[in-house]
């Protein structure tokens, strides 16, 4: 047996409805909605939405969602006016021994932890290719990219002081 994905129920608080409306403006879109159930997705992440309003749950559930770039994210969510529409807090940009975060409170009370995480790639092929990169490090995080061509076959998560170690 393979197990395939784990998506978690995060309640919506006390309106289903705009808790949906927040998180399509956040760019996920509704696979399914069941009534009180709505399955969610954005980019293959995937978690489903409940008709569930328990505050003490919700303020006490936590979410680590990883994004490739944590201040076009924040930056998106601003612009669209999230916290006014919705009445959702957002965090400044927060340095993190594994990478920078934004923390978000949605519309229920639930802290959704938006992290761009720092990388180290190891490429291997026929030479044994050792590479690596830190992506917030660098200006251009599109070039990074570009220099990771291969498929990365392992992704260690390192702190800013590994990185020096390794790139001395």
């Amino acid at each position: 047996m393979k197990i395939l994905s784990i998506e978690t129920f995060v309640p919506s608080g006390s309106d289903f409805e705009k808790s949906k409306l927040f998180f399509q403006e956040l760019g996920f879109q509704i696979n399914w909605d069941a009534g009180d159930y709505a399955g969610l997705e954005k980019d293959g992440c995937k978690f489903i939405l409940q008709k569930y309003d328990v505050k003490a749950f919700a303020e006490n559930l936590m979410l680590s969602v990883k994004v490739d770039d944590v201040e076009a994210f924040r930056a998106d969510v601003i612009a669209k006016q999230l916290p006014e529409k919705y009445g959702i807090k957002v965090s400044n940009i927060l340095q993190q021994p594994y990478g920078k975060e934004v923390n978000i409170i949605d519309v229920a009370g639930v802290c959704w932890h938006f992290v761009q995480q720092y990388y180290i790639h190891f490429l291997l092929g026929p030479t044994a290719l050792f590479h690596a990169c830190c992506c917030s490090a660098l200006k251009n995080v599109q070039a990074i990219k570009r220099l990771c061509f291969w498929p990365c076959d392992i992704s260690i998560v390192f702190t800013s002081t590994a990185f020096t170690r390794f790139n001395t």
